[in-house]
């Protein structure tokens, strides 16, 4: 679950195909790690649980960012916010395309204004992190 105005890394409890060896679940459950430099397209998406909060009319957010390590500094690449409609979220997805060093990370984060703690759907068909090499 993810408290209210508080900002989560989504970890990932299992890989349905990793072709670029990314997922080091040893090193991270959260990140996917750059194997060598280039461009890469990265993609992430969450499906919101569903919340009754009466009048409140909050926010959720879903962004996508890389850590590079040198210099030690986290970028944010995207970012996707969506208002309160019918009693839900519903899903964020997004993405982008940067340049990365071997070994610079990247992952998922997820933050929600509702006042209490509300859920992602915790599988690959509704939350998920992609990363593909397009080249040097």
């Amino acid at each position: 679950a993810v408290p209210s105005t508080t900002t989560v890394d989504v970890p990932f409890g299992e890989v349905v195909f990793d072709t670029g060896g990314f997922f080091k679940p040893a090193i991270s459950n959260t990140t996917l790690i750059a194997s060598r430099a280039g461009v890469y397209t990265i993609a992430g998406s969450v499906e919101w649980d569903r919340v009754t909060l009466g009048s409140v009319l909050p926010t959720a957010r879903t962004s996508v960012s890389i850590d590079r390590r040198t210099p030690t500094l986290r970028l944010t690449l995207a970012t996707v916010v969506t208002p309160y409609q019918d009693h839900q979220f519903g899903s964020q997805a997004l993405s982008a395309v940067a340049r990365l060093d071997a070994g610079d990370s990247v992952r998922l984060s997820v933050y929600q204004d509702t006042g209490g703690s509300l859920s992602v759907w915790a599988t690959d068909q509704y939350t998920s992190l992609g990363m593909v090499w397009n080249g040097p």
